[in-house]
């Protein structure tokens, strides 16, 4: 995922520094890990993804966006280095004046290729374009505490011993009362980046089920030299079939949209060494609800020291390790 990322942004870079020529032969590069396809700069300064269209039919979705555009199958004259040629592309466009979305761009648009067929159909080229519009479309709220979340959750998929068991039982659904379902065994993901492991809780999960649900707290702080998202989503598909790789590698870019490059950016390491920590949610303190009230929606914080004292433990059952 980087370092498709990183070839495709230093490509953008080098055609980006020949400046902008009154022509219509684009200067191109071949994108990292395709025969056909390239990344080019036209006359205006605006980036261009050229997938090459195999046969005639299809290629007609069109997209105009002031960010973006997705162009219908026509044909392109390149030059690579000294090579010029003319071929049937689609085309997807990343005007000029959003340099500051190029490094968005250059992840969305290098990961999803990766996953594309060498002779991809034009029904496959469809797909790929939609799948761009989304993500450029998408602007989720990504806060700080929503990337480190997601940064805990990762971290454990990450240190399991079968990541693809713990990646099909990781919630689909963002409203889920538990990140992680194993059947009649939960698991809920508390990341935190303060001193003490204070968490927020709903109270369906301290109570649903609370002896066959587990607490996994996680301390974490900003480290440059620590880990980013991109990063745990590497170390995770290298257990993964190519197929949970792309599950993985698109629910990722989906919780960051055009925002992908916080997903890069930020990074943070483990705050104690003996983190994460597990708990039966059973130990868990909670608020008594009387039945039949009128009450919903409940949650408060917790301050887990002393019962991670008690009754923590350093890894989960076997039957969940």
């Amino acid at each position: 995922m980087s370092a498709l990322a990183a070839e495709t942004l230093r490509i953008a870079s080098a055609l980006a520094s020949e400046g902008t020529r009154a022509s219509e032969t684009m200067r191109a590069s071949w994108m990292p890990g395709r025969k056909d396809d390239l990344l080019a700069v036209d006359n205006e300064g605006s980036f261009v993804l050229l997938v090459r269209q195999y046969g005639s039919e299809g290629g007609a979705l069109q997209r105009n966006h002031r960010v973006f555009a997705v162009l219908p199958c026509r044909e392109y004259t390149v030059r690579v280095e000294d090579e010029e040629f003319r071929e049937r592309y689609r085309a997807i466009v990343l005007r000029s004046g959003n340099e500051h979305l190029l490094s968005a761009f250059s992840i969305l648009t290098a990961t999803l290729l990766s996953y594309l067929p060498m002779a991809p159909s034009s029904d496959d080229i469809d797909t790929f374009m939609a799948e761009i519009i989304e993500l450029f479309d998408v602007q989720p709220e990504v806060s700080m505490e929503r990337v480190v979340g997601l940064w805990g959750e990762l971290s454990i998929i990450s240190s399991s011993k079968d990541p693809q068991a713990w990646l099909r039982a990781w919630h689909v659904l963002p409203n889920s009362v538990f990140d992680f379902s194993f059947g009649e065994l939960n698991v809920e993901v508390k990341t935190g980046m303060g001193a003490h492991p204070l968490h927020h809780f709903s109270h369906s999960q301290l109570t649903q089920d609370p002896r066959n649900s587990y607490i996994a707290s996680v301390l974490v702080r900003e480290d440059r030299g620590g880990k980013s998202i991109i990063d745990l989503v590497e170390d995770i598909c290298a257990g993964l079939s190519v197929e949970a790789q792309s599950v993985l590698e698109r629910r990722v870019m989906r919780a960051f949209g055009r925002e992908v490059e916080l997903a890069r950016d930020l990074r943070f390491s483990l705050t104690e060494s003996d983190s994460p920590r597990f708990l039966r949610a059973e130990y868990v303190p909670r608020v008594v609800v009387s039945p039949g009230l009128p009450i919903s929606d409940i949650s408060y914080r917790v301050d887990l020291s002393a019962c991670l004292t008690a009754h923590g433990s350093a890894s989960l059952p076997a039957s969940l390790s």
